[in-house]
This record gives C-alpha cells, structure tokens and sequence, in this order.
C-alpha cells in the first residue's frame, strides 16, 4: 500500500519488507520453509522466490542463503560473491566480515579477503 492506503501490490506474499536502495524483500511459505525474492515498486518481481534467507540490499548487494550457505547477489539477481560462507553480513563501507568453519575474516565487494579492513 502506498501512504495513501491505496493497493499498489497484490496480495501474493506472505511478507513484504521495507523497500532499500528501490527493491523490497518478500517471502513465501511452502510446506513450513521461506523462500525469498525481492520486487521493484510496481510489484514486479525482479529476484525469484528462490534463497532459504535474505537480507536488504546494502551498497548494492544482498546477503542471500542457498543450500544452507551465504552468497551475495546484486540487484538483477545476479551472484556477485558464490554461495561459500557459513556465516555472513551485509556490507558496510565496502566490507563485510563472514566465516568459513571456523576462520572468521573481512571480504570486500568483490569476494577478497581483507587482510586489514581498515
């Protein structure tokens, strides 16, 4: 709905998050599982209903979860840095800290390790 009440996108989501840097998160539930996407503002879906989780988009990529792994995809859908990370975060000037097994470490936009993330 926009600020005025008015229906802008069909009810098919079972949630629709805030909109960030012009896409909104959304989910579905299946057989007690999400599955998330993003929609630009006319509702249109631009990333399918596909990640086990997702995060806003955060300079430009979004923090998803395939396959019980985390990878970060850009605004068209397309993944920027693979599906290798047990843990993760969202970027923050250009970095990001996530872990593999045991081995905590800062990557930057383009998946390389930081070696001193200041």
């Amino acid at each position: 709905m926009d600020k005025n009440q008015n229906l802008i996108i069909k009810y098919k989501y079972d949630g629709v998050y805030d909109f960030k840097e012009g896409l909104a998160r959304v989910f579905i539930t299946r057989d007690n599982n999400d599955f998330y996407g993003f929609i630009d503002k006319k509702g249109n879906e631009i990333v399918s209903l596909k990640y086990e989780f997702s995060d806003d988009f955060s300079e430009g990529l979004a923090l998803v979860r395939l396959n019980r792994k985390f990878g970060f995809i850009d605004k068209e859908g397309s993944l920027i840095i693979d599906f290798e990370f047990d843990d993760a975060s969202s970027f923050e000037n250009g970095n990001t800290d996530v872990r593999i097994g045991l081995k905590n470490f800062v990557i930057d936009k383009k998946g390389r390790e930081k070696i001193n993330p200041n």
